[in-house]
């Protein structure tokens, strides 16, 4: 909702507003969808700079209001996420980044009286050994473009706020995954690493996906069932 692209806005005619406002407007449309799932805000009048609205109501109203995820780790992200979000969806340089973020998310949102979970997208590579595995993430960024990528990245760190500590190659290998790299062993530390830091929930992405997903469910999925980091289910 916020957006990041100049290019993508400017196809259409649309300056890009300074990041700060663009968060701003997210959260007025943020706070009018609450209004419309709640039945005791309702009717509702709300004036912003961008959305104006007179007697607000919705028919039906859900039972059990969906939940908001903010995808984003600046400083305006995080704000607006630990205030109205139940969800941040972060995209970290490494695993070691991701517990400081997630607790940096968890005191703001103390701060509201609120608590928000946290998910991650990790690209996983495995093999035989820590060497095997990085010769495959070598082979992967060989093949990059660097002209996609370069302009990619240009579009990230100029407009999104998130992904300044990446380099093109991340972005080439995973489109902004933290890396897990190693044997099954060190891949599946990685993921325990990360929800002792407090992720709730991670959306696995790999190299060749219906391969590497049945191999991670032999490989890697029993270590973290015996961890106690996820679900038997």
């Amino acid at each position: 909702m916020s957006g990041w692209s100049e290019r993508e806005f400017g196809m259409m005619g649309i300056s890009l507003a300074e990041h700060a406002r663009r968060y701003e407007r997210t959260s007025c449309f943020v706070e009018i969808l609450q209004k419309l799932w709640s039945a005791e805000a309702q009717p509702f009048d709300y004036e912003c700079d961008w959305y104006s609205v007179s007697g607000g109501e919705s028919s039906p109203i859900p039972d059990v209001p969906p939940m908001i995820a903010n995808a984003g780790v600046s400083e305006d992200a995080k704000n607006m996420t630990a205030r109205l979000c139940d969800w941040a969806f972060i995209s970290t340089p490494s695993v070691d980044a991701v517990g400081s973020i997630i607790d940096d998310i968890a005191l703001k949102a103390e701060g509201f009286g609120r608590s928000v979970k946290t998910a991650i997208f990790p690209f996983l590579i495995w093999g035989e050994s820590r060497a095997e595995a990085e010769d495959r993430l070598a082979s992967i960024i060989s093949e990059k473009d660097e002209v996609a990528t370069a302009n990619w990245l240009h579009d990230l760190t100029a407009g999104s706020g998130s992904f300044d500590a990446f380099t093109s190659d991340m972005l080439a290998a995973s489109g902004g995954g933290v890396h897990m790299v190693g044997s099954a062993a060190d891949v599946a530390d990685q993921l325990i690493e990360a929800h002792r830091a407090g992720v709730s929930a991670v959306m696995l992405t790999f190299p060749e996906y219906l391969d590497d997903l049945h191999r991670f469910a032999k490989e890697i999925q029993p270590t973290l069932l015996k961890a106690n980091c996820i679900a038997a289910n």
